[in-house]
C-alpha cells in the first residue's frame, strides 16, 4: 500500500438497504452516454423478445433521436440514430421516433428529456408529452405500447423501452487496471487482522471480489457436537474503474458485509447483512481507506444433540440478557449481539488503482 491515503467514511453501507451518492464521477470530455431506443415484443401470458434497439451516443447539452420503422406487413425492419431514408418512409407500416436531450450525466447515471412519437415525420402523432427521466446506467424505462402491424416478427404488442449506458472513451477502451484491495480490521485490543486481494480488469469492467471470512471465538460457547462458536464478517463486492484523460481514476466500489453465527470454521449460513457504493475519482496509485460503519443487529442459534443448527437474525432489540461483550449463552442456545460484540472495531476496505 502507498504512503499516500485518502480516508473516506463509507457511510453509505446501510443495513436492509441500497445506497448509493448523490452522483459519480463526472464523465470527461472524450466520454459520451449511449441513448437507447428498444422495440420488444410481448404477448400476454407469453415471453417478452427484443426485436430491435438504436439510439444516439451525446454528452450533456447534446440532442439526437432514434427510429425504427417497420413494413406494412412486418415484411421488413429498420433502425437507427438520426432520421429514416425517404425509401423506407414511404412504404412503412408504423414508424416510431423518439427525440432526446441528454441534460447531464456521469459514471452511475444520466438525466435527460424524451419524447416520441408515431407516424410519418410531416404528420406524426406525439405519445404524450415530454418527460425528464434520471436512470442508473443499466436501468429501463418503458415508453409506452403500440399494435403491431401484420403478423410477423413486430406483430403484436410492441413495448418501446429506453436506457443509458456509459460510452467508452476509445482512448481507454482496451485498456486494463490493477486493484490492490485490502480488508483490515482494527480491534479494541490493539490486534490487526488484514487480508489482501489483487484483481484485474479492462475499462468499466466491474471485477467482484469475495474475502475469505473474518472469525471470532464466541466465549463459552459450544454446539453440540462439540464445536466452538464463532462470530463471523464476510465481506463481498464489486469494484469498477475507468482512466480520464485529466490523468484520474473513477472509481465505483460496491460491497456487502454479513455477520453471522458459526460453528468453527464453517461457511456462512445465513445472517444480517448490509451493502453500500461509494463513488471516487482518485490518482493513479493513490490509496483510498473507505470505513465502514459499526456492526448492528442480533443472531441466535439452536443446537440439537447432533449438532443441527436453525437460527434466527433481526435488527430489533432483543429481549435477551446480553452481557456486556454482547454474548448470552444457555443450555441449546447462543445469541449474539453483534453491535456490542464489535465494539471498538473499526473495519475498513483499502483500495489503490493503477493503470497497466
Amino acid at each position: 500500500m502507498t504512503s499516500r491515503t485518502l480516508l473516506v467514511a463509507f457511510a453509505t453501507l446501510v443495513v436492509g438497504a441500497t445506497a448509493r451518492s448523490d452522483s459519480g464521477p463526472a464523465l470527461s470530455g472524450a466520454e459520451k452516454t449511449s441513448l437507447t431506443l428498444r422495440v420488444l415484443r410481448t404477448e400476454v401470458g407469453g415471453p417478452t423478445e427484443q426485436i430491435s434497439s438504436a439510439g444516439p451516443s451525446l454528452v450533456a447539452g447534446q440532442s439526437g433521436r432514434a427510429y425504427w420503422i417497420s413494413g406494412m406487413q412486418c415484411d421488413y425492419q429498420a433502425v437507427g440514430a438520426g432520421d429514416p431514408s425517404a425509401e423506407y418512409v414511404k412504404d412503412t407500416g408504423l414508424l416510431v421516433r423518439a427525440e432526446f436531450n441528454l441534460v447531464s450525466a456521469d459514471t452511475d447515471k444520466a438525466t435527460f428529456d424524451v419524447s416520441w412519437h408515431h407516424g410519418e415525420p410531416a404528420s406524426a402523432r406525439e405519445m404524450g408529452p415530454p418527460r425528464r427521466v434520471t436512470l442508473a446506467h443499466g436501468e429501463s424505462h418503458t415508453l409506452g405500447f403500440l399494435s403491431g402491424p401484420g403478423e410477423g416478427t413486430c406483430g403484436g404488442i410492441l413495448r418501446f423501452d429506453v436506457d443509458t449506458s456509459v460510452v467508452e472513451d476509445p482512448q481507454f477502451e482496451e485498456s486494463r487496471l490493477a486493484y490492490e484491495l485490502w480488508l483490515i480490521d482494527d480491534g479494541p485490543d490493539g490486534e490487526r487482522r488484514t487480508a489482501r486481494l489483487d484483481l484485474v480488469g479492462t475499462q468499466g469492467e466491474a471485477v467482484p471480489f469475495r474475502f475469505d471470512a473474518m472469525r471470532w471465538a464466541v466465549a463459552d460457547a459450544r454446539y453440540g457436537d462439540g464445536r466452538g462458536v464463532e462470530a463471523t464478517a464476510w465481506i463481498s463486492g464489486t469494484v469498477e474503474g475507468r482512466l480520464r484523460r485529466d490523468g484520474y481514476i473513477a472509481l465505483e466500489l460496491d460491497a456487502k458485509r454479513f455477520h453471522s453465527i458459526v460453528p468453527a470454521g464453517s461457511g456462512r449460513r445465513g445472517g444480517i447483512g448490509d451493502l453500500g457504493r461509494k463513488l471516487l475519482t482518485v490518482r493513479a496509485g493513490e490509496t483510498v481507506a473507505l470505513v465502514l460503519p459499526a456492526a448492528r443487529g442480533w443472531g441466535a442459534d439452536w443446537t440439537d444433540p447432533s449438532g443441527t443448527v436453525s437460527g434466527t437474525i433481526s435488527t430489533q432489540p432483543a429481549k435477551i440478557p446480553f452481557s456486556k461483550d454482547g454474548i448470552d449463552v444457555v443450555p441449546g442456545r447462543v445469541a449474539v449481539d453483534f453491535e456490542r460484540f464489535f465494539a471498538g472495531h473499526r473495519m475498513s476496505l483499502r483500495l489503490t488503482a493503477r493503470p497497466l
